[in-house]
């Protein structure tokens, strides 16, 4: 049996008056919340139980979000991935030059430390 339906019957059946149902119209009004899908007063949902029911509602409306939701993330991810590149991409002349800058300043070092010759 469904959560929601056993918690219903369990609140209707409660030895305790203060825990039952006080009219039978709140009765009524917590099994067309069932029957509709909808959140039953008897318990608190969590958010995900809330999410889900509102999914099975509006199947429509939840595809389209989860959909421009992993659009988003994709393109966040490939933006960042793509700003990674592109700074790689401008440190390698740099570091390429430094090389190369320290390479000729370890050359004219060695060479000014060579004697003479006349």
């Amino acid at each position: 049996m469904p959560r929601d339906l056993v918690t219903i019957v369990h609140k209707a059946i409660e030895r305790d008056l203060a825990h039952r149902y006080p009219t039978a119209g709140a009765l009524q009004a917590d099994l067309k919340h069932f029957l509709d899908d909808e959140p039953i007063q008897a318990r608190r949902q969590t958010q995900i139980e809330r999410y889900v029911r509102w999914a099975r509602r509006n199947p429509v409306i939840a595809v389209l979000g989860g959909v421009l939701t992993a659009v988003l993330v994709l393109a966040t991810m490939a933006f960042a991935a793509g700003g990674r590149l592109l700074q790689k991409s401008r440190l390698r002349p740099q570091r390429a030059n430094a090389r190369h800058a320290a390479e000729l300043a370890r050359t004219s070092t060695a060479v000014s430390t060579l004697p003479a010759r006349r």
